[in-house]
């Protein structure tokens, strides 16, 4: 079924397109409504930067639909609509990936130090041990690591207990002030933009 965007996402699709490989202008990708770029990318005709690409580029899949829209609603020559052979912009992951970003919780030391005053549990020697096993989290594909931040700021209280819990349920011995400066002094949040699936079995939630 069509959205309501679908016909505004093809044109600026098609404009990608024709800017990266047609007159080598990439000026289309900085002006492109951000609103337009993320529903792109949820469509999976663009993937994020990875590596050293500097910019979003289009998929295959991204490129075969620029290339539908062109011929066939465009009504452009065939001259002007071509498939590079080799260009890293379609450079394509063996796998699907996910329109969401992943956000990990590093603890950092005073989580160890608050650790180390409980009477009871098994703790870990070193904050490289206590790291290893980090909590990752699924959230909006955003455009810069910065909005994946503040988007896991919003959250830092629940995220901020789910932690304590995860190692003493006994809220009387967790920090009574849970602050978002005091979150951002016990936790690093790292932002990753790609997540891929590389299984066939679909994806099953459960409580926590």
């Amino acid at each position: 079924m069509m959205d309501e965007y679908s016909t505004i996402d093809d044109i600026a699709l098609a404009l990608l397109y024709l800017t990266t490989f047609g007159s080598g202008n990439a000026s289309a990708w900085d002006e492109m409504d951000r609103a337009i770029m993320r529903r792109l990318f949820a469509k999976g005709y663009l993937r994020k930067p990875r590596g050293k690409a500097p910019a979003l580029a289009l998929t295959k899949r991204g490129v075969a639909r620029a290339q539908t829209v062109c011929q066939q609603h465009l009504r452009l020559p065939s001259s002007t609509v071509r498939t590079p052979a080799s260009d890293a912009a379609t450079e394509a992951l063996p796998w699907p990936t996910i329109n969401r970003s992943l956000a990990i919780l590093k603890p950092k030391p005073p989580l160890l130090e608050w650790l180390r005053t409980l009477t009871d549990g098994n703790v870990p020697g070193t904050l490289a041990e206590l790291q290893q096993d980090c909590t990752a989290i699924l959230i909006p594909a955003f455009d810069s690591n910065e909005e994946g931040q503040s988007f896991v700021e919003t959250l830092y209280e629940p995220l901020f207990e789910m932690e304590l819990a995860e190692w003493d349920r006994r809220v009387d011995l967790w920090p009574p002030q849970r602050t978002l400066a005091l979150f951002r002094e016990w936790f690093e949040v790292e932002i990753h933009s790609i997540v891929v699936d590389v299984l066939d079995a679909a994806i099953e939630k459960e409580d926590y």
